[in-house]
């Protein structure tokens, strides 16, 4: 009788360590909704210059020579 406890409690053992071992790192297959975010990224064109020449006021300035300098640039 003492075998068959031993035998059973190594048996138990294992049978709980492969089964951590085995799902260990899987994932679950309940996959989120996914949610558009919306989202505004605004980019400035700063020209270091005081005054009225200074950050925004130098993006309406220069907004015509944003394509010549860089065609990758995005104007709205």
């Amino acid at each position: 009788m003492k075998k068959f406890k031993t035998y059973f409690i190594l048996i138990l053992v294992f049978i709980m360590v492969l089964a951590t071992v085995s799902l260990a790192g899987c994932k679950s297959s309940v996959k989120k909704p996914v949610t558009s975010k919306r989202s505004l990224n605004v980019v400035g064109f700063y020209v270091d210059s005081p005054g009225y020449d200074n950050s925004y006021n130098s993006l309406v300035k220069y907004a015509k020579y944003m394509n010549t300098l860089s065609p990758l640039w995005l104007t709205v």
